[in-house]
């Protein structure tokens, strides 16, 4: 950049601005959270003196001595001798699922204004046609200018004008990357690398040797396979996927929608996985078919339960409200569930033949503790963390704070969990892959703290009134069953045994200090 005594203007001989390659991912909970950010507060006064006092004297002074004014005669010129901005390549993801919307959001998105209500009204209005967009891609070309005069303001003007009309040129790109289609955009995408793939592996090769013609045609004929099998699976995923929540929509189920989102979120590692999480709902589907007469009786004690919750909640109307929600759900969730087993399958096959690399976490989120201060990242902590949160869904880390954890197992599917409430044994399933509670004992149902012995650590629950005492010589050994009087959970590290323990002491003295 130059500038001269004897001009304002100044002289930029060579900008160039270089976008990387990003995702940008959005859903209704987020944008719904984000417009509550700019709500205004119920509680604003307005002071319509000050106001007052504030346009009078701008009718009072001089039109010269207006800040808009000022600014307007201020504006400097630039002069461009090369200005470049490099193609933008963007990957879309939108959903109109608001699992990250809670009760408090949505009540501050229903006071938040005309603004955030009509936002809301026209995104559920268009909801039948803008269903999910999974991984659409947008290309726009690079902004250049050369030896050119332009304002700030203008410079700004020409790129967003010119972004936007290549962005306006690639709307075709969103209505063929929608799931309610099968994402035929990506699908072709996919394809197209793969064909490239097929003949420039080898082409590749054969230019350093024999041995790297014959691994770039394994190379070339893998990606053309992942890409044609895992898009066309993908497709059917999407679609069925969509199909299913529709019909979850359909229940008026807040809480069922919200945990198959959460299942939906947690992507299948393998295709056994898929498989297995997709059966979770067809269970239910021949449980109807063999158990007709008993599936009726319990629907409809389940109608009634929902139309009790709601009489409880909103009166006669919530009352109506439930049988609602109670025979939609009849029908239905076991439909969602035959389809969301073919999506979980279909999913799973394409996650068997992806060639792609997943991105992953590098580290676990930092762990704050309950009083919230931000503190030096302690990985130990992260990890123990995550596994709380892993743990039966979240069900715990909803409403207590991790204190400790410790591998039990060298395979690492085996922990021994404590929070600020209870001790919990947890264990990672071999085909469904979820943390599920093995057994769990809250701090005031333990006889005594914890102990540590040579063969592993012991925890000892209280007597239940009218409990048989167990026979003498059995002994304890590595006991996981859920109604034993005691459990005695092996370690492999005792000091780190011993860490855990004193944590959980420490952890069960505040818990009845504050119980009492």
């Amino acid at each position: 950049m130059r500038t001269s005594e004897h001009s304002t203007v100044k002289q930029f001989k060579y900008l160039k601005v270089l976008v990387q390659e990003m995702a940008v991912k959005l859903d209704m909970g987020f944008l719904s959270s984000i417009a509550g950010l700019f709500a205004p507060s119920k509680d604003e006064e307005v002071d319509e003196l000050e106001l007052m006092k504030s346009d009078f004297g701008m009718v009072t002074s001089a039109l010269r001595e207006a800040e808009y004014v000022q600014v307007a005669l201020a504006k400097d010129f630039n002069f461009y001798d090369s200005f470049h901005l490099s193609p933008l390549k963007i990957h879309v993801s939108f959903s109109l699922s608001d699992t990250g919307v809670g009760e408090s959001d949505v009540s501050i998105l229903n006071a938040g204004g005309a603004r955030a209500n009509t936002m809301n009204l026209i995104m559920q209005s268009v909801g039948v046609t803008l269903t999910n967009v999974d991984d659409v891609l947008f290309k726009l070309g690079f902004f250049e200018r050369e030896y050119q005069f332009y304002t700030p303001e203008q410079l700004q003007s020409e790129v967003v004008k010119h972004y936007s009309n290549q962005a306006l040129k690639q709307l075709y790109v969103l209505v063929l990357g929608l799931d309610v289609i099968g994402n035929p955009f990506g699908f072709v995408r996919g394809v197209g690398e793969g064909v490239k793939d097929f003949f420039y592996e080898p082409y590749q090769g054969i230019v350093q040797g024999p041995e790297e013609f014959a691994e770039g045609v394994a190379l070339g004929m893998r990606s053309l396979f992942g890409h044609a099998v895992g898009g066309a699976a993908g497709a059917v995923s999407r679609i069925t996927g969509t199909l299913g929540k529709g019909l979850a929509a359909l229940t008026m189920d807040e809480e069922y929608k919200r945990k198959r989102q959460q299942a939906i979120n947690q992507k299948p590692a393998t295709f056994q996985e898929g498989v297995a999480r997709g059966g979770k709902g067809l269970v239910m589907y021949c449980v109807i078919v063999r158990a007709g007469l008993h599936w009726i009786l319990r629907r409809c004690q389940w109608c009634g339960q929902r139309s009790s919750e709601g009489a409880k909640k909103e009166g006669a109307r919530g009352f109506f409200k439930g049988v609602g929600k109670g025979l939609a759900g009849v029908v239905a969730k076991p439909t969602g569930g035959i389809i969301d087993f073919a999506s979980g399958t279909f999913e799973g096959i394409r996650r068997v033949v992806d060639v792609s690399e997943e991105v992953k976490k590098i580290r676990a989120p930092r762990y704050l503790g309950p009083d919230g201060v931000t503190k030096p990242y302690v990985r130990r902590d992260a990890e123990g963390l995550a596994l709380l949160q892993m743990t039966e869904k979240g069900k715990f880390a909803a409403v207590e704070d991790y204190v400790a954890h410790m591998m039990v197992t060298s395979d690492k599917k085996s922990y021994l969990l404590v929070t600020t409430s209870r001790i919990i044994y947890t264990h990672r399933g071999d085909v469904m892959g979820s943390w599920v509670v093995e057994f769990e004992f809250l701090f005031k149902n333990l006889k005594d703290d914890p102990s540590v012995s040579d063969k592993g650590i012991l925890i000892t629950p209280k007597e239940k009134e009218g409990e048989k005492k167990p026979k003498k010589g059995l002994g304890l050994g590595l006991l996981k069953h859920k109604h034993s009087a005691g459990k005695l959970v092996q370690y492999l590290d005792k000091k780190e045994a011993q860490e855990i323990i004193a944590k959980a002491s420490q952890a069960r003295a505040a818990y009845l200090k504050d119980a009492s």
